[in-house]
């Protein structure tokens, strides 16, 4: 039973405010050091998914131009977003935006041709110093945009693993048992008092969790024990410079729900979603399904609610991620708090769009899915994907369920991202299992 509000989405919530948006959903602009690895096209691949956010006044920042036949292909579900292309950069998204006069003048252009007095805003992945100062700078070409950033101290701090247990600690808002590891003079030291951490954190279950500071996507969590000595410090390479861990008891749990909110300008908090974390081996992040099991917690919304509402109080504005454990006696522990867009955020916004459009012509909606990323056979584009699958991709005029794939740019690069609805979870289920099955995935 979903003890949540209905939610709204996250284009109702905003659109009663709504000005025309840019948006720049550049991951890296997290400082995440996996994201600012990243080569121009992977980014553009996250930039895509904005294209499901946006109305058609907007205009959406990408690095290549967006495959013609899948545009043609979202105008059936009422999406004909705009597109601004940044051309080859190396470097941050953010600095190759300022320095080209390109897509300055096409900013500008899109700017002008809005309706007297309409306004325009600015919508980035997060919020944090570097988006700070990239809106200064960009203000100061383009003036006019209005961006939201709130306290941006607070929300990349709260974008780190180990914030939540100082910021929100007077809320007695239930943790998982751990500490934090912190203060090393040398990789040596660091890597000892890890290990000494998972020593002791492992001794109720025999595993522990071990988290890299400031990482995203589940990119920086290790579930190990003391025995696996090596395999920590193999690990622990992937992260040379990072100076605080979080290592905490490895407890079993039931499911692990995300829940989304819109923290407004004035400090409200609107209820977007839930969805719930898949999980491989050990704490490896696949996807999301809903709707979520983890609501029939009685104790969960209600401590979502108090964490969204101090996180707002903070200055923490646009939207916001709680990642929860429910454990088998329902109990619920806050694990990680996302004061960005999230991967669910694009998912629950697809959801949205599609059933919106399904609602309009009279279809009944689909309120079941599951979103995942995963490996395929390089595939030309949208129309080589159609080949295989257009009896399994969601049809605006039809009444069964089906697949949404929303990031067409990854599809030559063999990726292939897909949010798939169905009338049951099962169907959802099966039908993305067949079309992973035609084009190579796994």
């Amino acid at each position: 039973m979903d003890l949540a509000p209905a939610a709204p989405g996250l284009a109702d919530v905003t659109h009663a405010a709504h000005h025309p948006r840019v948006f720049l959903h550049d991951p890296a602009l997290t400082l995440d050091p996996g994201f600012l690895q990243h080569s121009p096209q992977l980014r553009n691949f996250h930039l895509e998914r904005a294209l499901w956010l946006a109305e058609p006044d907007d205009l959406v920042v990408v690095t290549a131009a967006v495959d013609a036949e899948y545009l043609t292909w979202m105008r059936g579900f009422g999406q004909s977003p705009q597109t601004c292309i940044v051309p080859a950069y190396e470097g941050c998204l953010s600095t190759a935006t300022l320095q080209s006069e390109f897509v300055l003048a096409r900013m500008r252009s899109w700017y002008d041709s809005l309706e007297p007095h309409a306004g325009a805003e600015l919508s980035l992945f997060c919020h944090n110093e570097h988006t700070a100062r990239f809106v200064d700078q960009l203000s100061r070409q383009l003036p006019g945009f209005k961006v939201s950033l709130g306290n941006v101290d607070f929300a990349q701090a709260s974008n780190t693993k180990a914030f939540l247990r100082t910021a929100y600690a007077d809320l007695n808002i239930p943790l998982i048992p751990g500490t934090v590891v912190s203060g090393f003079e040398s990789r040596q030291e660091r890597n000892q008092r890890l290990a000494a951490a998972v020593d002791e954190y492992a001794a109720t279950s025999g595993r522990a969790v071990v988290k890299a500071n400031y990482a995203s996507a589940g990119q920086g969590v290790l579930v190990t024990s003391p025995d696996e000595s090596v395999v920590l410090q193999q690990w622990l390479e992937n992260w040379p410079d990072e100076q605080v861990f979080l290592v905490e008891e490895f407890v079993p749990f039931e499911s692990s729900p995300n829940l989304q909110f819109w923290l407004s300008d004035s400090g409200q908090t609107h209820y977007l979603g839930c969805t719930d974390q898949v999980f491989a081996k050990g704490l490896e992040h696949t996807g999301n399904g809903w709707p979520a099991a983890g609501l029939e917690s009685h104790e969960l919304f209600p401590v979502a609610r108090r964490v969204a509402q101090r996180a707002a109080d903070g200055g923490i504005r646009g939207v916001l991620g709680l990642d929860f454990l429910v454990l088998p006696d329902k109990s619920v522990r806050l694990v990680e708090i996302n004061a960005r867009y999230n991967g669910s955020t694009y998912a629950l916004a697809i959801a949205h769009r599609i059933n919106r459009a399904r609602s309009a012509v009279g279809l009944p909606t689909l309120p079941c899915g599951l979103m995942r990323g995963f490996a395929c056979d390089a595939l030309s584009g949208f129309e080589a994907l159609m080949e295989k699958t257009a009896d399994l991709v969601v049809d605006p005029a039809a009444e069964r369920a089906g697949v949404v794939p929303y990031v067409p740019g990854a599809l030559a690069g063999g990726h292939c991202y897909v949010v798939t609805l169905g009338h049951t979870q099962e169907e959802a289920a099966a039908l993305e299992e067949e079309f992973m099955r035609r084009i190579g995935g796994g």
